[in-house]
């Protein structure tokens, strides 16, 4: 059988350095170097080894930024979008749901817009003052609720989420702005001739 461990101790009199076996822990001895009483304390007992945090995965979330970009490019309501899919995946649904309210008032303000332009009589016409409203509304979302995702990504510590891929934006934007234009030269058509 093993010798039982010998636990450091100091006298409190003179600060000598002890030794002390578990069958001491408790007693009373006299210490070697000063000859004055002292009890032998137990040890401090050892925590327990805490099981390892099961860490949380890294959201993949779009650049917030690039997402105004795209809503300039493709249709006011795609960075929007984007940014309700973003919240989501940071677990912000409260900011998830406000995104998605901006995505349809933006989709709003573009039916808006190409209603008016498409029913003016001459070809063109109305052009100048839909881009100016669409680049209004678009600014009015960025100031209000766009960059406050923009703030809190680069708040956060490098690396608390990964880069999402673009392929799936720009392939969904072309799609959405092919539709557009599609519908619009439906409508365009129809409206001349009447």
């Amino acid at each position: 059988m093993a010798p039982a461990p010998r636990r450091p101790a100091g006298c409190p009199s003179c600060g000598q350095s002890l030794s002390a076996t578990p069958e001491l822990y408790g007693t009373t001895i006299e210490c070697p170097a000063c000859q004055k009483t002292l009890t032998v304390p137990h040890p401090q007992p050892v925590p327990p080894q805490l099981p390892l945090a099961a860490s949380t995965p890294v959201p993949a979330i779009w650049n917030p930024s690039v997402c105004g970009v795209f809503s300039l490019l493709f249709g006011l309501a795609i960075g929007p979008w984007l940014h309700s899919l973003n919240w989501k995946a940071l677990g912000r649904t409260d900011e998830a749901s406000k995104a998605r309210f901006w995505a349809l008032g933006l989709l709003g303000v573009d039916i808006l817009r190409t209603g008016y332009v498409l029913t003016q009589p001459k070809a063109g016409t109305g052009l100048g003052i839909s881009f100016v409203i669409g680049l209004a509304a678009l600014l009015v979302w960025i100031v209000a609720a766009g960059r406050k995702q923009e703030r809190e990504i680069k708040g956060r510590v490098p690396g608390t989420f990964r880069k999402r891929s673009w392929m799936g934006p720009i392939f969904g934007s072309l799609g959405y702005a092919c539709v557009w234009f599609l519908a619009c030269s439906v409508t365009s058509t129809s409206l001349q001739r009447l």
